[in-house]
């Protein structure tokens, strides 16, 4: 509700940043070859595989700046907005809670639609399968900008980008990739319970490419239908991945992550940013997080769920081979 209030007023503001926001892309310096580049860290993978868990958590703790949910008030003028309010960024600092991927605050890390919508379409649960030209000119443009605005390198989580992680690669020569990993059977039951809280009914469907199930089929239809979602997202990131350079992707898995975040956040600080990070202090700042890795259905709705995985999913195998 505050969002949506904030939103509504800043309506004028936004109108009035905008021509600045023109003038911004117009002047970007054209980004440096990509080996000298600041880089662009995007965290993909499955919806509930824990991508915002590690948004959250680098944002903090590496020397980065991602979009706000502040700065989804100002779609005309996002940089802008960026460049105004990126001192509060801080004020989310900590803050480790989100709603199916929706953090709280204003100053709170946000998916960006508001920004990949621009290149991408609205679409919220397929990628494009290309982009012109012309498309790729003003997305590096635009990422150029923004980065020379904040003087640091761009963090985002956005799941969407999973599905057209090659096509960024290609774009953005100076993309870096955070992939999550989760135990699929655990993915699929968090989705099942997102179609319930979000869309009220199991039998719609919700996240990365999701399809309605047959209503008159009842839980088995749902479970059938994000079963195969989610061996689909699976199926396809491998393939986008094998497309990238390897020295470009990093994996991380959602249970080792939760056990010492501050191993993968060093990493990744390392081998992107190429920050020493002092993983004994950063360890005793963040601690451990929870993972929620239970059983939350029935136990007969979990049994299908892990015979499907059983035949479906090869668990020894890295998403990288």
């Amino acid at each position: 509700m505050l969002r949506a209030l904030v939103s509504y007023a800043a309506v004028p503001l936004d109108l009035c940043l905008q021509f600045g926001e023109r003038r911004r892309l117009r002047d970007a310096a054209p980004s440096p070859p990509a080996a000298s580049a600041m880089p662009i860290i995007l965290i993909i993978g499955p919806p509930r595989s824990g991508t915002t868990l590690v948004y959250q958590t680098l944002g903090v703790h590496l020397p980065v700046f991602y979009f706000s949910n502040m700065t989804e008030m100002f779609p005309r003028s996002p940089i802008s907005a960026l460049n105004l309010f990126g001192s509060a960024r801080r004020k989310s600092a900590g803050r480790y809670q989100s709603y199916y991927g929706n953090t709280a605050g204003l100053f709170a890390p946000n998916d960006a639609f508001h920004v990949w919508n621009r290149f991408l379409g609205k679409d919220r649960y397929h990628g494009p399968s290309e982009l012109s030209k012309d498309v790729r000119r003003e997305m590096q443009r635009f990422f150029d900008a923004a980065s020379q605005a904040a003087g640091r390198p761009l963090l985002n989580k956005n799941n969407r980008n999973t599905d057209c992680a090659a096509l960024l690669a290609d774009a953005l020569p100076s993309a870096r990739f955070v992939v999550l990993h989760r135990d699929p059977a655990y993915i699929i039951q968090s989705l099942l319970k997102a179609r319930t809280a979000i869309q009220g009914n199991a039998s719609y469907g919700w996240g990365l490419r999701s399809r309605d199930s047959r209503e008159e089929g009842g839980d088995a239809d749902a479970i059938a239908a994000v079963c195969e979602q989610v061996r689909e997202i699976d199926v396809d990131l491998r393939e986008q991945l094998g497309r990238i350079d390897s020295e470009r992707i990093i994996h991380v898995e959602y249970e080792a992550f939760c056990a010492d975040p501050a191993k993968a956040t060093a990493q990744i600080g390392k081998q992107f940013l190429g920050a020493e990070i002092d993983e004994a202090a950063l360890r005793a700042k963040i601690g451990s997080f929870e993972s929620t890795n239970r059983m939350t259905v029935s136990p007969d709705q979990f049994d299908r769920i892990q015979h499907f995985v059983e035949k479906n999913f090869n668990l020894n195998a890295s998403a990288s081979a």
